[in-house]
Formats: structure tokens, sequence, C-alpha cells
């Protein structure tokens, strides 16, 4: 299995020193590939964060189970905590990454809920920490 982390800076021991890696990249054993391409290519993901190991699972598993819910910031309230990873509130509404979309969609009948891709996932778990 592969292991890969999300960096902006990086050491490499073939050279023996730190690089930095532009935001939206990956480290990939010793190559460095983009997050979008991770859906194509990768079987399993591990997410690693502030030196944290927040989540490994199988990609295609976690893309299944895995949406972003656009609500109204209250009716996310709504949902029982152990759905909600991450959540966001702006002017124009409120989104959350939430897992088991059946679940929500039970809670939430009305609600819209989006495909979530892997950067977005990355995103909304590194926004929860500013927030």
């Amino acid at each position: 299995m592969t292991t890969i982390l999300r960096a902006n800076l990086i050491h490499t021991p073939a050279l023996g020193r730190l690089e930095t890696i532009p935001r939206g990249y990956l480290v990939l054993e010793d190559g460095v590939i983009r997050v979008s391409d991770l859906e194509r290519v990768a079987d399993q993901i591990a997410y690693i964060h502030q030196g944290r190991l927040l989540f490994q699972r199988d990609k295609d598993e976690l893309l299944e189970d895995t949406a972003i819910l656009r609500c109204a910031a209250g009716e996310i309230d709504r949902l029982p905590k152990e759905l909600v990873l991450a959540r966001h509130s702006g002017p124009m509404g409120a989104a959350a990454l939430v897992q088991h979309p059946e679940k929500v969609r039970r809670c939430l009948p009305a609600a819209v809920l989006d495909r979530a891709r892997i950067d977005e996932m990355m995103q909304f778990i590194a926004g929860r920490d500013a927030q």
C-alpha cells in the first residue's frame, strides 16, 4: 500500500533536503501527484492533517460514503453529530461534509447532497480547524 501525505514542505531522503510542494499536490512515496488525480489512481486514501491521521479508507468506499450537504445553517444542527464531519457557514447558507448520505437524506429529505471529491473533503477538514 502507498501512503499519501499532504504537505507544503517535505523531506526527500534521496535529495537530503526539504522541498516546497505547491498547495493542491500530494506526496506519493518519492513522487508528486495532483489531488484531483487521486480519484483516478489511488486504491486507498490516508489523510494526515497537522500530524494526525484523520482517516485511512478504501477510496471507493470513501467516495460512496461521503457527501456535501448544502442547506441553511440551522438544518445542519438537526443532524446527528456523528454524521457531520466538518461544516462551513457563509452569507449564502451553509455546507457540511457528511458521512452516510442515505441517513442524511432520511433526516433532511429536501436537502441538496452533492458527491464529495477528495480535494473537497480535504478542504473541508483543513478548514474546520480555522473555525
